[in-house]
């Protein structure tokens, strides 16, 4: 005689089925919360870097006008294709020129690297075009697909970061060559990783305080004159975003 599953069998079963699922979920979501503590930690790190490494040379790294008398040239610059190490200005902006000529930016990872403050071996090597936030110059961040950088706000448009002009800044980004964000995919930073990581290091706002995202993303209101009182938009689970953190 065929006999069937009895009601409380096929209760027992998806009660199973569920505990599995809840444990699924609940897994995926501590992994998540531990990258994004583990990404915070790694700010607060090149943060420690980069003021440590001002304290020691005068300077921040990138724009050290000195780099090649302390760690050698390896190759020719400004417009190195092959690595080695270059010099900055020294003018307290980490910067790249219009035409990407000489880009600070590209330096800043290897002379943190040079002077024993980070780890890793990074070359200033040029992209083709602007910096990329991927490339032998970026400190990677365990978020996939996301780096780190040092910028000087003047780089990009204003129109992103209406009032975070004139800083030097961390770069948290997945920021690729234009259109933005061109070639990535899941999981990069959503809206609800800026707010996480800026509700932990800052004021968990988007347009204030040490720590921005660009108002044309995450944010409830984008017009410029609204930006300073917006908040995180955290509905959205599609939008990538980055966040800039203030140097000075």
């Amino acid at each position: 005689m065929n006999r069937g599953f009895s009601l409380i069998e096929i209760a027992v079963v998806l009660v199973i089925l569920g505990l599995i699922t809840g444990g699924i979920l609940a897994g995926q979501s501590l992994i998540k919360a531990s990258t994004l503590r583990s990404i915070t930690t790694d700010i607060q790190k090149y943060q420690t870097a980069i003021n440590n490494f001002r304290e020691q040379y005068a300077a921040l790294p990138g724009d050290f006008a000195n780099a090649q008398k302390y760690w050698g040239v390896g190759a020719s610059c400004p417009s190195d294709t092959t690595g080695g190490t270059c010099n900055g200005n020294n003018d307290g902006l980490i910067f790249c020129s219009p035409d990407y000529t000489g880009c600070e930016m590209t330096y800043s990872a290897q002379h943190l690297a040079l002077a024993g403050l980070i780890a890793g071996n990074y070359n200033p090597q040029w992209p083709a075009a602007r910096p990329i936030a991927h490339g032998p110059y970026a400190f990677p961040l365990r978020l996939d697909k996301m780096s780190l950088m040092t910028a000087y706000s003047a780089v990009y448009p204003a129109v992103y970061y209406d009032n975070f002009g004139g800083k030097n800044y961390l770069r948290a980004s997945v920021i690729s060559t234009a259109p933005y964000f061109s070639g990535y995919s899941d999981p990069g930073m959503r809206c609800q990783d800026a707010w996480s990581i800026d509700a932990k290091m800052d004021d968990a706002k988007p347009g204030t305080g040490s720590i921005v995202t660009p108002r044309l993303w995450c944010v409830t209101d984008t017009a410029a004159a609204s930006y300073s009182t917006a908040a995180y938009l955290l509905e959205t689970s599609t939008q990538l975003t980055w966040l800039e953190i203030a140097l000075n």
